[in-house]
């Protein structure tokens, strides 16, 4: 996990901010929530957490922030969850983004390899280098299971040389691209 102490501290400033805020960033909050637990480890309670955000961003037809809480539910390992509803919030939410967002949640659920690759290109280009690692460390496992050794390999180089861009990083999907098969 990561740094589970500060990100609770983080949490508890922002919850204790002032109360009118909390229509304005209700489901920002409930994001970050999502990661504390992940921070703790606790995963399938990030996953929770992320879903409950994209609920309330449903209820607020806030649609930007529904695909982003969506998109936390995939990574948080749930992605066969919040597909349908992703790929279908593409019609409401213009852009690469959220088309990328997307593309990674079906990837994810269809163990696609190449399409995971393609994402992390996608990413990248958007200069998303963090949700580009997660794609190319799914990547990896995929084309591990799919009997790939050689586009497992590069997956994972790529991987590691974007995590490398980022400022000492953890989340689950990362750590789930280091486990072996």
């Amino acid at each position: 996990g990561g740094d589970a102490v500060t990100s609770e501290q983080h949490l508890r400033a922002a919850h204790d901010a002032k109360s009118s805020f909390e229509a304005l960033f209700a489901v920002d909050l409930a994001r970050a929530g999502g990661w504390v637990s992940a921070a703790r480890g606790e995963v399938s309670a990030a996953a929770d957490d992320a879903q409950r955000a994209a609920t309330d961003a449903a209820a607020r037809n806030a649609c930007a922030l529904e695909v982003g809480a969506l998109h936390d539910v995939a990574r948080f390992g749930r992605a066969g969850e919040v597909v349908d509803r992703l790929e279908a919030l593409t019609e409401l939410v213009d852009g690469a983004l959220s088309n990328s967002l997307a593309a990674h949640a079906r990837a994810l659920v269809d163990r696609d390899g190449p399409a995971l690759d393609a994402v992390s290109h996608s990413f990248a280009s958007l200069e998303l280098d963090l949700f580009a690692a997660e794609a190319s460390a799914a990547a990896a496992r995929a084309h591990r299971g799919a009997g790939k050794r050689s586009s497992a390999f590069a997956a994972h180089e790529r991987a590691r040389e974007l995590v490398a861009r980022c400022e000492s990083v953890q989340t689950p999907a990362l750590a789930w691209g280091e486990q072996p098969e």
